[in-house]
C-alpha cells in the first residue's frame, strides 16, 4: 500500500482514511502505520516536522500522540499551548 488515495485507487487505501476537515490524520485511521516503506521512500519528517517512526503513517502527516488522549500533538501545541499549565517560577533567595 503507497497512496492515502480513499477507494483504494492507485495501490491506495481501501477503506476511509478517517481525516480532519483540514486533511489530518484522527485517531483510529487505518492510515496510521501502514505505509510500505520499501516500496515507498518516506520523509524523515512529516509537513509539521514530527519524525516519522519505523512504520511510518501514509500521506503527508504523521499521527503522533505522545500522551495518549486521541489528540496529535501538534493539534494541542497550536491549540492549546497557551492554556497548558505552567510551573510556578523559580525564586531564588537573595540572601
Amino acid at each position: 500500500m503507497n497512496s492515502i488515495v480513499y477507494g483504494g485507487g492507485w495501490g491506495g487505501l481501501p477503506a476511509d482514511p478517517v481525516l480532519t476537515p483540514a486533511g489530518f490524520l484522527r485517531h483510529g485511521s487505518p492510515a496510521i502505520n501502514t505505509a510500505s516503506t520499501p516500496v515507498l521512500p518516506v520523509s524523515a519528517k512529516d509537513i509539521h516536522g514530527e519524525v516519522r517512526g519505523a512504520n511510518p503513517d501514509l500521506g503527508a502527516d504523521e499521527y503522533v500522540d505522545s500522551d495518549t488522549d486521541h489528540l496529535p500533538d501538534f493539534w494541542e501545541m497550536a491549540h492549546l499551548a497557551a492554556s497548558l499549565p505552567m510551573a510556578p517560577p523559580t525564586v531564588i533567595p537573595t540572601g
